[in-house]
């Protein structure tokens, strides 16, 4: 009706527009600045597979018939999921993703040495060429997981922490809102 579009949305009984941020993503944290002006999400795939639940037998139950639960995942089955950052100005209800790959050596690989003589040993063993690059080929950009984020009191400044999810780099950041990117510290 004409009479709602006429009210501002600054009024304080006026209830925030709605945000969609897609079906693809699940939100794994998130923050509010101490201003209430920015909203900072820290996400992941919501089809990322964790692997396979580990099995753990129960013996003391009701029943008392040992049973299996499903309690964590095994080690070494599936890496972390690699997570984004999504901020949020509720002050504009606009939104943006951090680009990560603005962090310095994302893109590198540390491990070119040793994936190289991985491949080496599988040729002297009896593992096709094209078979043995491709079971230790390195991803475009590594993946990275939120380590820590912490608002300046004011609320107009956020520290970032990144850890590269093959634990050889670790990043400090700070997010520069008016050009929506990292700085890295």
């Amino acid at each position: 009706s004409p009479w709602r579009r006429a009210w501002p949305y600054g009024l304080p009984t006026r209830t925030a527009a709605p945000w969609y941020l897609g079906d693809k993503i699940r939100i794994d944290y998130s923050s509010l600045s101490p201003d209430g002006r920015w909203l900072v999400l820290i996400t992941q795939s919501k089809d990322y597979d964790r692997g396979a639940p580990g099995m753990m037998p129960n013996y003391i139950t009701d029943s008392g018939y040992a049973e299996i639960l499903k309690r964590h995942t095994y080690a070494g089955l599936n890496p972390p999921a690699p997570q984004s950052i999504m901020v949020l100005d509720l002050k504009t209800h606009t939104s943006f993703p951090l680009d990560l790959s603005q962090l310095p050596g994302i893109k590198d690989d540390p491990l070119a040495k040793l994936r190289k003589s991985a491949v080496a040993w599988d040729i002297q063993h009896g593992i096709a060429k094209d078979i043995a690059e491709a079971s230790v080929k390195a991803p475009a950009m590594r993946a990275v997981s939120v380590m820590g984020l912490e608002w300046n009191d004011s609320g107009d400044d956020v520290a970032l922490q990144f850890r590269a999810n093959d634990n050889k780099d670790r990043w400090l950041t700070t997010v520069d809102f008016a050009d929506r990117k990292l700085l890295t510290q």
